[in-house]
């Protein structure tokens, strides 16, 4: 079998080897060098900012070239750590990935170190000495993450604080994190005496065959249970070192963690709260739908191991498997009818092996979206096994890729867009292959299959999400007087299911704080709730399609690419002129899901009673 007719057949795996052709080659042995010379000598020159701040108000050209010299350093560290990582996701038994990992995270601090005498001069100088500088050429790509840093410049830490944190960080903070990505990557399970890693068993989730997903889900909870003690080390230790410096950083003003959480992602405490309430007050549009998809299993209410269920087998149907290719040339065509050049985008990633989605031993759990710097090109990583909800996902992490894509010629200062709003892209992805599904329909079968995934998407981002949400909120209320035992933690979780699910589900799924990575990430606390953001901002982006027609297409590439220069509020604001800190848009959006919700509800009256 050719190499061609072979891709055809099987997921693809990446081809990276014109970046570096390997972690023992020279040209990834320059780029470390090169890397290491960098810091050390931005570290040099930085140094000029240790004296006090006035004697820096006319050094803006030298302040553009530094701000210029640190960020190409970051690019460098960012193409090594994307291309190390992409080594460790496809086999997390890596020993020598792992160990430079370990070596990037040290020159990371390093390099944070070295630029913190300017960072911190930006931060405190007084507002008509920024003004200034921010008018200078070689500056005004920064003006954003400037301005955004300045929110916080209060809760600053001094100059050798806020670099022994960085030091300290490598071998406290971010080890845990590593821990549990090495944890998850070599974790088995059994299922009917078959052996297979986490990601592997987690697609069992998705199977039809409720016996199936019941095996895998026990089996996946047996590995997690022997973890339960490490990985509650991990949780305590990473929420225990946030609160902590919280602590030191509450010196002038409280450093609340949510509102840490809210500049990370570039949105007001108030937009997030709105967001939170809001999905409350309309949980039981989620509850409806999984109302409808336990009936539709014979059941009186789901279990926890049919969080990921997929719409049942009816009458003369089979469960297909959708290879791998058809799944791209279904995503391109959709992307196509909005874009042309979106779709030619989906397609050119595939071809270029800029996505990796075959089954391999030791393969860690989830999908994700990375990319490389130099030159400026996205890498998607899943585990295809062939369902319409892999499909959906592939669609998911290519939109993600497209948002990249259309920012590729931007400096890359303004490319840092937050989570909450690149989730707005991969939201916005799966809804055109959604809808796109829903127009190749032919009967009442193929719309119940289309509208469940709706359906699904409606209980995750209205039940599941905000759940999540909820017990990690408890977890860091709770870690502020003690570390909490692996019983603590199963009840937070069962407490914080029963609120966002009431008695939709029979049961909770007790060990996902310890299942779900999103908990474990050490760079970032409260990883879930930009999914609910993006969700709702997608949708409510995508409602006005109509209403501009043509100039749409243009609208959201404006809007990609203001991502990383924008507040969410002010993204909003400009392009739509509407105020996403009141309920109204996320109630909008909401009603949009709703709407999904009842044709769910009415195809299932007409499809079920017959079977």
């Amino acid at each position: 079998m050719s190499q061609q007719e072979a891709s055809s057949v099987f997921p693809p795996v990446w081809n990276n080897t014109h970046i570096y052709p390997s972690v023992d080659s020279a040209e990834f042995g320059s780029a470390m060098v090169s890397l290491k010379a960098g810091i050390e000598t931005l570290s040099q020159a930085c140094k000029y900012f240790d004296a006090p701040q006035g004697a820096h108000s006319d050094a803006a050209e030298l302040i553009g070239e530094l701000l210029q010299n640190a960020s190409d350093a970051k690019a460098t560290l960012s193409n090594l750590y994307t291309f190390v990582s992409s080594l460790t996701s496809v086999n997390s038994c890596d020993e020598s990935a792992h160990e430079i990992i370990a070596q990037l995270s040290s020159l990371e601090a390093k390099l944070e170190q070295a630029e913190k005498p300017l960072v911190l001069f930006l931060l405190r100088a007084p507002e008509d000495v920024i003004s200034k500088l921010l008018l200078v050429d070689k500056i005004q790509p920064f003006t954003y993450e400037i301005s955004h840093g300045r929110k916080n410049s209060d809760q600053m830490l001094s100059q050798d604080q806020e670099s022994m944190l960085s030091g300290l960080a490598v071998d406290g903070l971010h080890s845990w994190g590593r821990l549990y990505d090495k944890i998850e990557g070599q974790l088995r399970c059994t299922i009917d005496s078959t052996e297979m890693g986490v990601a592997d068993a987690a697609n069992l989730l998705m199977k039809p065959d409720p016996q199936v997903r019941k095996s895998a889900w026990m089996a996946i909870q047996k590995a997690w249970g022997g973890q339960a003690e490490t990985s509650a080390a991990v949780l305590n230790a990473l929420n225990g070192w946030r609160l902590e410096e919280s602590r030191w950083r509450s010196h002038t003003r409280d450093c609340h963690y949510l509102d840490t959480s809210c500049h990370q992602s570039h949105i007001d405490r108030q937009t997030l709260d709105t967001l939170m309430d809001s999905a409350y007050q309309c949980r039981d549009i989620g509850h409806r739908a999984l109302g409808v998809m336990a009936k539709s299993y014979r059941q009186a209410k789901l279990n926890p191991w049919d969080v990921l269920v997929p719409a049942p087998v009816l009458h003369h149907e089979e469960q297909t498997t959708i290879p791998f290719t058809d799944a791209l040339n279904l995503i391109a065509a959709a992307f196509s009818a909005f874009d042309p050049e979106m779709g030619d985008f989906a397609l050119m990633m595939g071809e270029k092996g800029w996505i990796d989605a075959r089954p391999s031993e030791n393969r860690g759990g989830g999908a994700y979206c990375d990319e490389f710097s130099v030159p400026r090109e996205p890498r998607v990583f899943m585990t295809y096994d062939g369902n319409l909800s892999n499909v959906l996902t592939l669609a998911h992490e290519i939109g993600h890729a497209w948002h990249s894509w259309v920012m590729r010629d931007m400096h890359i200062a303004v490319c840092d867009y937050p989570m909450t709003l690149a989730e707005t892209a991969s939201i916005f992805a799966e809804t055109l292959v959604l809808d796109a599904l829903w127009e190749k329909c032919e009967n009442d079968h193929d719309r119940f299959h289309i509208a469940w995934e709706d359906a699904h998407s409606a209980a995750t981002f209205l039940n599941n999400i905000p759940a999540r949400f909820e017990m990690e909120r408890s977890l860091v209320e709770q870690r502020k007087d003690s570390e909490l035992s692996v019983s603590a933690l199963r009840s937070l979780t069962a407490d914080a299911w029963n609120k966002w699910y009431g008695d939709t589900m029979d049961g909770a799924d007790e060990y996902y704080w310890a299942s779900k990575g999103h908990f474990s990430i050490s760079s970032l606390g409260f990883y879930n709730y930009p999914y609910l953001f993006g969700y709702l901002f997608s949708l409510g982006i995508y409602a006005k399609k109509d209403k501009y027609g043509d100039d749409f297409v243009q609208l959201y590439r404006d809007i990609l690419r203001d991502t990383g220069r924008l507040s969410a509020e002010d993204l909003i604001q400009k392009h739509f002129n509407e105020d996403i800190r009141k309920p109204k848009f996320w109630l909008d959006s909401i009603s949009v899901v709703e709407s999904g919700v009842k044709r769910f509800e009415n195809l299932a009256d007409r499809i079920l009673d017959k079977r």
